[in-house]
Formats: structure tokens, sequence, C-alpha cells
């Protein structure tokens, strides 16, 4: 549907507005919202998924498409309230130094620790701030949705977790952020980066391995992702039986989570003095013939009193905290150079 006036949107409104990368048009969708687990069937029965970092089912949410709107103008401010913990550079470096030394005696080879960054949120009406992420970011996944009584997320990511290209899956093996100065020839990796994308390689090859799927691997190379640039590796797949146990074992992997996986896990839930919630979790549309998951990056919680933005960063044995830190405010850009 198309429409020359404004949708005025609500708290009480569960909706959906997006951008795929490289498409010119946006869709904004009014749902209905249930919370449920991730099944095949409910991938094929709803429309729209957002999974948190951690399966929650008082966060695991599904929705419905009611009615549905073509490049339309649409404006809502968020009323949301919540109590909060943000992360101090004391904290964070606190922090970060302790799971440095937790590598040198224990089996933990990486982490990827968060942090919460606080801006103040003028009543910002945020069809504008979507519409300007998506001229902003045209190659990202761009995106706002609204949950009743839970919150309001929007973002522009460029991780892509799954989706469905003809008769096959692609997925990724993406780390590493680096400022992009030049052209993506003139990058520059260190081993720290090159080591870490390696692994996330070779975890999803071990997962279509023991899943028993062809698949045919890109060669790694430097991927431009707004103004900075990332390593990438790219996974073309035959569909599985169950595409929703592919996605419980892609998910959390080790780009957001660290490795071994699990100790890693239960390592951020014990260090980080905020719950993620849907950060590092995954959303997008499903459906066997749309499917189309990306991770929750680049992404901020907007609030009636302020935007509450995530980021964070793999910690390993070389890490050096000041570079960590460096690295979470420039992935912080995206969004905070939107709405600042």
């Amino acid at each position: 549907m198309e429409s020359s006036h404004t949708v005025n949107l609500s708290n009480d409104d569960a909706f959906v507005a997006f951008s795929n990368p490289n498409e010119d048009d946006f869709l904004l969708h009014l749902c209905d919202h249930v919370f449920a687990g991730l099944s095949d069937k409910n991938l094929n029965e709803y429309d729209f998924v957002s999974m948190p970092f951690v399966s929650d089912p008082l966060l695991n949410s599904f929705f419905k498409y009611k009615e549905t709107f073509i490049n339309q103008d649409f404006s809502f401010f968020s009323k949301h309230t919540k109590v909060f913990n943000i992360t101090s550079k004391t904290d964070y470096f606190s922090d970060v130094t302790e799971l440095v030394n937790a590598f040198k005696v224990s089996e933990l080879n990486k982490a990827v620790y968060s942090r919460k960054i606080k801006i103040e949120n003028p009543s910002l009406d945020m069809g504008e701030v979507f519409r300007k992420l998506r001229l902003k970011y045209p190659k990202a996944f761009t995106f706002i949705y609204n949950i009743p009584k839970i919150g309001c997320w929007v973002g522009a990511t460029p991780e892509l977790l799954l989706k469905k290209e003809g008769d096959s899956l692609i997925t990724v093996a993406l780390a590493g952020t680096q400022k992009l100065f030049k052209g993506v020839d003139n990058v520059i990796w260190g081993q720290k980066e090159v080591d870490e994308q390696a692994y996330i390689k070779s975890f999803v090859k071990n997962i279509l391995t023991e899943q028993g799927l062809s698949f045919n691997e890109s060669a790694t190379s430097t991927k431009k992702a707004g103004d900075v640039c990332h390593i990438f590796t790219e996974f073309k797949l035959d569909i599985p039986n169950s595409i929703a146990k592919l996605i419980k074992d892609l998910h959390p992997g080790p780009a957001i989570s660290g490795s071994p996986k699990e100790m890693a896990i239960e390592c951020i839930l014990a260090l980080e003095k905020h719950k993620r919630s849907f950060y590092t979790g995954f959303l997008g549309e499903i459906k066997e013939e749309k499917l189309n998951l990306y991770i929750n990056l680049r992404s901020m919680e907007v609030l009636e009193q302020c935007f509450l933005l995530y980021v964070g960063g793999g910690i390993t044995v070389d890490s050096r905290v000041e570079d960590e830190w460096t690295e979470t405010e420039l992935k912080s850009n995206t969004m905070s150079s939107v709405i600042k």
C-alpha cells in the first residue's frame, strides 16, 4: 500500500520497518506480535523475527504482518522507560584487563565484551532517524521495530546470519573492524584480526560439515561496510531439512560470543554489567521464500529520555585495552552520527 500522508505510530503499535542492503525501497509493516520459541513451524508461520543474544521466552519475538506500506513516511516518538546500567571507562578497562589475564590461566581464547553508551534523546522522531540511516548506510540492513511494553530498537547492521538465495542459503564469517581511509586494497590487517576471522570461518565450516551440508566457500577478502571494513568469507550451502536447527547451531557464534563458545557465553553473562537484550541477537524476514536474517549490531535501544547504544569487540590475550576501547568508539559512530 502507498499513502501520501504520514503514518503516526505509538508505543502501543507493534511495527517493523526495514530495507535490505543495496535496495532503494523500504517496507513498513503494522503487525501482530507474539513471544515464541525458534522452530521451523514458527519460521514459516510468521513474517519477521527478532531474537535476543541468548534465547529468552520474555523476548523471543515473532511478528505477523497486518498492513504493509511501501516507502511510507512515518513518525514515532518512543515513550519507553527502563532502569539501566552504563559501562564507565574505568569499568571497561578493569573488566577487559581481567579478561586478558583470564586467557593466560584458562582454556578461554576469546570473549566478546560489550558496553552501553548513553546519549540524551532530544525527542527525535525515529521515522526521521530511520530515513537518515538508510541514506548513510545503503549497503547495510537498516531497521526499526517496536514491541509494546518491551522496547524500540533501530540500527544499521552489516553482518548477515543467513539468507535464502534461489535454491541455496548464504552465511558468512566476518571479523575485524578498521576505519576505511582509502580503498579496501590498501587495508592491512593485524594478526589478531586475521586469527579471529580464521576461527570464525572454521566454526562455520564445522557446523555445515556436522550437518552434512554441501557448501562452496569464497575467497577471504576485505569488505567495506559504511566508514569501516571487515575480513569476510561467504559460504553458499544446500538448504537443510531444518533451518531452525542450523540457526541454533550458528547463533550465537564466536563473532559475538567468543571461543570456546559456551565458555565465552558464560563469561559474558557473568562479567557484563548489563543485559544485552536484542543486541547481538538476530532479526529479519522469515518464511522460506523470504529468509533474510542479520545479526543485531550497530544498533541502539530507543527510550523516552535517551538512546542506549550497544557496542563490543573481541578480546584475546593479545588485546590492548586502549585499542579495544577505541574500536568500540569507532563502532558507536554508526548510530551516534545520525542522532547527535
